[in-house]
């Protein structure tokens, strides 16, 4: 039985120094998104013309406190160029290397 637990605790022992190796990966995320101005357009403007007066470069912030100027693609989901009302546009972009 001593034999055993002897083992066990140099695999436990081997096993720490293991996972204490190597290089500390460290977590890099999106913590904001600068915010973007509202747009208004006049009646019968194309979903076109409204992404046209959308921003491309969008400051992004990581949680370490550093900047990216990203481009973004806009999509509007249910724009209707001949109803008034408030509609939302969606960004999708590329994350920066690194980021998650």
């Amino acid at each position: 039985m001593k034999k055993a637990t002897k083992l066990f605790s140099l695999f436990l022992m081997l096993a720490v120094v293991l996972g204490s190796c190597g290089p500390k990966m460290e977590l890099i995320f999106i913590d904001s998104v600068k915010q973007i101005a509202k747009v208004r357009v006049a009646l019968g403007t194309s979903e076109e013309d409204v992404r046209k007066e959308l921003p491309t470069k969008v400051t992004i912030t990581d949680n370490k406190g550093k900047n990216y100027d990203i481009t973004a693609s806009w999509t509007l989901n249910g724009y209707d160029k001949d109803t008034e009302g408030t509609y939302s546009a969606k960004g999708s972009f590329t994350l920066p290397v690194g980021v998650s």
